[in-house]
């Protein structure tokens, strides 16, 4: 049966939590990680930001945590799968398409700090979908925009829909006062993460190295 699928940023929050092999890593996160030293880091000219000590247990138990709220996206992921045959870097790349329409893949390769190769290979799946469109610049011809087709359109709605009602559903039984502090922390965290791309653009690179070759 299809999906009966707005709110563009339960969306945003959807494409980031539904990468249940992530959850499943975080969950088996060890205790016995490297420990956790001041972070400091220089930001503009003259300004630099100092991360406070932590307890190592709270930031182990906070990585637990965020795996199993990752895990829960699951069913919704494989539904998303089933329907749509899509990876959530496909899913990724056709919200970003979305919201920037006539997107280069070399924007979207920025975006992602991802290669090029890997971005072309992501479009030629959603154009053979024919979730995508390409089109020529017409001022500039070395340039070819990207754009969702009408199918693309219509399910990035389904799945922006689906992915609020999904989330919704289970944020409704929490008490208000949980609720809150959810906001909180989740506000901390996205503003955490955006200054550490900033101060730290390659660190999915450092944290996960590709397999050295023989």
């Amino acid at each position: 049966m299809a999906l009966q699928l707005g709110n563009a940023q339960a969306v945003a929050y959807y494409q980031d939590a539904t990468t249940s092999w992530v959850g499943v890593a975080l969950q088996r996160h060890s205790r016995e990680s490297a420990t956790l030293g001041p972070i400091k880091n220089e930001v503009g000219e003259g300004m630099a930001i100092d991360s406070p000590p932590r307890s190592d247990e709270a930031v182990d138990s906070a990585i637990h945590d965020l795996g199993a709220a990752i895990a829960t996206f699951d069913p919704l992921r494989f539904r998303v799968w089933a329907e749509l045959g899509l990876t959530t870097g496909q899913l990724r790349v056709l919200f970003m398409m979305r919201e920037q329409p006539g997107v280069t893949a070399g924007e979207l390769a920025h975006r992602l700090a991802v290669t090029p190769p890997t971005i072309s290979g992501i479009v030629d799946r959603l154009v053979r979908l024919e979730l995508v469109h390409r089109e020529d610049d017409q001022s500039d011809r070395r340039l070819v925009r990207n754009y969702l087709s009408l199918k693309g359109e219509d399910a990035c709605g389904r799945l922006e829909q689906g992915a609020q009602l999904f989330t919704r559903r289970i944020l409704i039984e929490m008490d208000h006062s949980a609720l809150e502090s959810l906001l909180v922390g989740l506000k901390a965290f996205i503003e955490a993460s955006r200054y550490v791309a900033a101060v730290e653009p390659n660190l999915a690179t450092v944290a996960m190295p590709g397999v050295p070759s023989e």
